[in-house]
């Protein structure tokens, strides 16, 4: 019995697929805000598919090809879309793929076995529809994790110039403040809260940045980078060195809390 493939459908085919199950390992692990990741989704994407059109044209050898996709070819994917991460979370990332791509597999072969549903899952186009819908699945499973995480205040001590002081803080989902020039995320801090306690010292070295707001439509706001911030989570803390700091003249929720956090702060203790 012979079958012909075409090289073309199948590239992307297990280009959507490939896109699918990296998709949900990056928002599994939490390790970035969506947006700043799509890049290397695609390419790890194109490198998965790019991978299974060689193996079925040019390989023989089925030990060997399985050796290098599971051992080779699929954590260099998993590299090129978690970026740099710790060694035993880089191997739970792998792991958490090959989990993925297992249980993608047994919900197709399912649907195909034991449902009248077979031949949409051999359809090209299915894939094409589930790999554009995957980013409005990941910005909501996004927008929920945060929601949750804003259900209570933060403990946050803030280090700067040899002073040190406890704030009150709340993650917000809508918070994707960055710095252009240093490139990271930004936390922003009432002034009436920084001079509470660092008093009205003068603030050396500061840059602006451009900000949008509800109510404003642009503006520009003060950034410092601070020496040290430690978030208190449940009975956790996240150590971040040389945080950025934007001071606001805004009260926060009527001076209810002192600081809004980042929430790709709370996710840097994932990527260290």
């Amino acid at each position: 019995m012979h079958y012909t493939i075409y090289a073309d459908a199948f590239f992307f085919i297990n280009f959507f697929i490939d896109y699918m199950v990296i998709s949900l390992t990056v928002t599994l692990m939490g390790l970035r805000e969506r947006r700043k990741n799509t890049a290397k989704k695609v390419l790890a994407s194109l490198v998965g598919a790019g991978w299974s059109v060689v193996v079925i044209a040019l390989c023989r050898n089925f030990i060997l090809t399985n050796y290098i996709t599971y051992f080779v070819a699929g954590p260099i994917m998993c590299y090129i879309a978690v970026g740099k991460i710790k060694f035993r979370r880089f191997i739970l990332a792998v792991l958490c793929m090959y989990t993925a791509s297992f249980l993608f597999a047994g919900v197709a072969f399912a649907l195909r076995n034991y449902t009248g549903w077979g031949y949409i899952v051999f359809n090209s186009n299915f894939y094409i529809i589930l790999a554009i819908i995957t980013p409005v699945l990941e910005g909501i499973f996004e927008t929920v994790k945060c929601e949750r995480k804003n259900s209570y205040i933060y403990r946050v001590r803030l280090v700067y110039n040899g002073k040190h002081g406890d704030l009150e803080a709340l993650c917000d989902s809508g918070n994707f403040l960055s710095d252009p020039l240093l490139g990271g995320p930004v936390n922003v801090v009432n002034k009436a809260a920084f001079a509470r306690i660092w008093g009205e010292e003068k603030i050396e070295k500061y840059h602006l940045i451009p900000y949008n707001s509800i109510g404003r439509e642009s503006g520009v706001i003060p950034v410092i980078q601070m020496d040290e911030m430690v978030i208190t989570e449940n009975e956790k803390q996240i150590i971040i060195d040389k945080p950025l700091i934007a001071i606001s003249m805004t009260k926060f929720a009527g001076g209810r809390y002192d600081m809004i956090l980042n929430p790709d702060s709370l996710r840097d203790k994932g990527e260290e």
